[in-house]
């Protein structure tokens, strides 16, 4: 038989772009559903594919994650699609063979919108749920939009819901982890591996923590330079931490804190894993919308891509030595 489809809705006491910022925004939930949701785990830019992981509370059926995957997001429509891949052990409902949730926030008034929620979901017998059961599915969902409205409701004027916000995604690459890491903790090598991006690089240190890297953009780049200071690297596990100290004001807008972990991993003699994880706090306190994540987060594999194409493309070109100039 085709999934089985239940839905509801609420009326909210605040308006439609407060409640889609705060439920939209993964990382703002362990605060704003403090003692239910302890922390959050997000993998992608917010648009479809990101798969987000809610560790819940132990008192909250007995702990565990909630586990879901973007299928589609409608910013301006307030619009967001899930596949629920993995929900607690505990969990009062039972396992299902499929579950998808989509939930749509309708502006009702100045400060006050309408909740939609619709659920699909399959048994693994192919029938259906009890009444009972339903219900406990939509009023879990319907608890957590509780949530958030009653902290807007209690912080009219609180624009920063959140901590940093956390981005992450992995990209395959056609070269060795080893290759890769040498260039890539190599700043010296930029402007010949980046050419026509990076005309320059200033390295104040020894490659680890506490040191300095400024990589200067060609003009035509129109970025001016990136000041970068190491956090944490391991050469042995292909690690890299770094704090951004100073970068062009871009399209996704000025950032107050800005932190980079990159890591490679080994998935061939000739390939590897390329992930990156980005922690930021923007200016305003404010939460980044998908395209800025997602721009964020190109940005910063484009630049892998370019140490790809060129090691793809010089296969006997080796560590790519330059003297380090060093900082005045």
């Amino acid at each position: 038989m085709a999934p089985v489809s239940i839905s509801d809705e609420r009326a909210v006491s605040v308006s439609a772009e407060r409640v889609w910022k705060v439920f939209s925004d993964a990382p703002a939930m362990p605060k704003v559903c403090a003692g239910f949701i302890d922390a959050i785990e997000v993998e992608g830019d917010g648009g479809a594919g990101t798969v987000t992981t809610m560790k819940l509370n132990p008192a909250v059926d007995d702990g565990g994650s909630f586990k879901t995957r973007v299928v589609a997001r409608d910013n301006a429509a307030h619009i967001i699609k899930s596949e629920v891949l993995d929900v607690p052990a505990g969990s009062k409902v039972g396992k299902l063979k499929s579950h998808v949730t989509e939930t749509k926030i309708e502006a009702a008034g100045a400060g006050s919108c309408l909740a939609k929620i619709n659920v699909e979901y399959e048994l693994e017998d192919g029938g259906s749920l009890s009444p009972e059961k339903e219900k406990l599915i939509l009023d879990g969902y319907f608890g957590m939009l509780k949530m958030i409205e009653d902290y807007l409701v209690a912080h009219p004027t609180e624009s920063s819901l959140m901590a940093p916000v956390c981005i992450s995604d992995e990209r395959a690459v056609a070269v060795s982890a080893e290759r890769f890491w040498k260039v890539f903790s190599n700043p010296p090598a930029m402007p010949k591996v980046c050419a026509g991006f990076f005309d320059a690089a200033e390295v104040d240190g020894d490659g680890g923590p506490g040191t300095v890297v400024i990589l200067k953009f060609n003009p035509a780049v129109k970025q001016g330079l990136y000041k970068t200071r190491v956090v944490a690297r391991d050469n042995a596990s292909h690690f890299l931490k770094s704090e951004v100290l100073e970068v062009a004001l871009g399209r996704a807008g000025k950032l107050k804190t800005h932190l980079t972990e990159t890591k490679l991993e080994a998935t061939g003699a000739g390939s590897c894993m390329a992930k990156l994880r980005v922690e930021c706090e923007p200016e305003d306190g404010g939460s980044l919308s998908p395209e800025k994540q997602k721009i964020i987060l190109e940005g910063y594999f484009g630049m892998l891509k370019m140490i790809e194409n060129y090691l793809v493309a010089h296969p006997a070109d080796s560590p790519l030595k330059q003297k380090q100039k060093q900082l005045s």
